[in-house]
């Protein structure tokens, strides 16, 4: 009964490694966005003879235009000749998918018992002089022993069957 028990443990924490990893991705995913959006831009004339990054939500990957809270999935075309990386919304599938020889994504082969939402906010203050921050939120749950296969895609209530990043970003580049 003992070993029954720690193998169940083990299981249980494997699955909670994986989604942490899955939930931290999508966190990495949009910071790397912001990223080739500064390398892309070009540094301007901010007033009071400042230079800074005006372009690190527009271009190339329009992150502006999303921080509504809109519930998004993270995609990933590495075959892309530009931007590899993407946040639809309007879906309703979130199950990630192992794709031979590239890990997880949403359009694979094979299904897996992992799925991801990512939420981009908002969190600029009325105060003119704030800077600009971005909240990124990614929700992985999962599958499991102990986590009940949810039949309509929808993220569990049940905090033990799910793991949530947060992180928020700013450009960092101005200071």
């Amino acid at each position: 009964g003992l070993a029954i028990f720690a193998f169940g443990g083990a299981s249980d924490i494997t699955e909670r490694i994986g989604a942490t990893s899955l939930a931290r991705e999508g966190i990495e995913a949009v910071r790397r966005m912001r990223d080739s959006n500064w390398l892309a831009g070009a540094i301007t004339d901010c007033g009071s003879g400042q230079q800074c990054y005006r372009t690190w939500l527009t271009g190339p990957y329009d992150i502006a235009g999303t921080l509504d809270g809109r519930s998004g999935r993270l995609e990933f075309n590495p075959a892309s000749g530009g931007d590899k990386w993407a946040v639809s919304y309007g879906v309703s599938d979130y199950r990630l998918r192992m794709v031979s020889g590239s890990g997880f994504a949403h359009a694979g082969s094979q299904d897996t018992t992992f799925f991801r939402k990512l939420f981009l906010f908002n969190q600029t203050t009325a105060d003119p002089a704030a800077e600009t921050q971005i909240l990124v939120r990614s929700v992985v749950w999962w599958w499991g022993k102990n986590c009940p296969q949810i039949t309509n895609y929808s993220q569990p209530s049940d905090t033990n069957c799910r793991i949530v990043t947060e992180e928020n970003l700013t450009n960092w580049k101005n200071y």
